[in-house]
């Protein structure tokens, strides 16, 4: 199915399909249905009351397919300068990768993983399970920045080509954490997320 990710506590109920619209700029304008978001178990582990998942993640199905890229604008800014192709995953990203994302408040802003896999709960009493955490010396994150793709440029095969690791979902101004692709897939089903012309 043609789509994107957004995050589960971005949706009209977390954890619940209830056929959530997003448009852009506004909600009523129509690009795209909520159909997959998971619930959120407990027990067998997890101990917490509202539940856990492998990631802050809901699906929404469009009605047309994406390019594939992800926008690149300066570094902590918000004006748009080119694209960066997603020429490859990266699931389960170690400690001390550089992580960059482009978020709608802060624009383009980049750091360093600085916990890696770890459990961590949400301001609103959800686990999420194996979730990193980036963290900077400078602002990172501010509210509305939910949903922003996480990735590493790495220009290869091609000058501007990104390696896609996950969605961000919480923060503060100096980091932000986010879902790795490994839980994404875990949680939503293995995606497609490479440009056509180089497929993973």
């Amino acid at each position: 199915k043609d789509g994107f990710i957004t995050n589960s506590h971005c949706t009209d109920v977390r954890g619940s399909v209830t056929g959530t619209k997003y448009g852009q700029p506004n909600k009523g304008d129509g690009v795209g249905t909520e159909i997959l978001d998971p619930f959120y178990w407990s027990g067998g582990g997890c101990d917490v009351p509202n539940g856990c998942r492998h990631s802050d993640s809901a699906f929404v199905k469009t009605t047309s397919a994406g390019d594939r890229k992800v926008a690149l604008p300066g570094e902590d800014s918000l004006e748009f300068q080119k694209y960066g192709r997603i020429a490859s995953k990266e699931q389960w990203p170690l400690s001390g990768t550089p992580a960059t994302k482009v978020g709608r408040t802060t624009g383009r802003t980049s750091g360093t993983i600085t916990q890696a896999c770890a459990n961590v709960k949400s301001s609103d009493g959800y686990m999420l399970l194996c979730n990193y955490r980036v963290t900077s010396d400078h602002t990172l994150s501010q509210g509305g920045d939910s949903g922003s793709p996480v990735f590493r440029v790495i220009d290869d095969p091609s000058p501007g080509d990104i390696n896609l690791m996950g969605v961000l979902w919480g923060g503060s101004t100096n980091s932000f954490v986010f879902s790795p692709l490994g839980g994404l897939e875990l949680d939503l089903g293995a995606m497609k997320v490479c440009a056509p012309e180089i497929g993973c």
